[in-house]
């Protein structure tokens, strides 16, 4: 289904139920679609998911806001979710981290994957100013 947010639409399947809300965030090379073997587990276990196309991605259509976690907020508001697991791998994680510390009374539990959040590494710190 798509989901009008801002000035896009996102491309979001929902398994339904009334368990509690999971969040599944793609990487960035990817779409929705990397999560197709992990829903059903999820909603197996009873619990509503989410996976959908961040602006830019598979099968969504606009620009959003242009803040990828703003996007998940509005979409969060348009489904009327008031708190969510979030699991994000790669830059998805970054969007669930953003999400997280700018509202965090909106994340019941964050999953943060493959991701170089964190890293404290004097020669990747060096590297990362010199790439800014």
């Amino acid at each position: 289904m798509l989901i009008q947010i801002h000035d896009a639409r996102l491309s979001c399947d929902d398994s339904g139920g009334a368990g509690p809300v999971v969040v599944l965030l793609h990487a960035g090379t990817g779409s929705s679609r990397m999560w197709r073997h992990q829903v059903p587990a999820f909603a197996g276990a009873g619990m509503r998911v989410l996976a959908y196309d961040r602006c830019g991605h598979g099968a969504s259509e606009g620009a959003g806001s242009g803040i990828a976690a703003q996007d998940l907020l509005a979409l969060h508001d348009a489904l009327e979710i008031p708190k969510a697991h979030l699991v994000g791998t790669a830059a998805g994680a970054i969007v669930a981290l953003d999400l997280a510390l700018s509202h965090p009374a909106r994340v019941a539990k964050l999953v943060l994957a493959n991701t170089h959040l964190g890293v404290q590494d004097d020669e990747y710190v060096a590297l990362q100013k010199r790439l800014r």
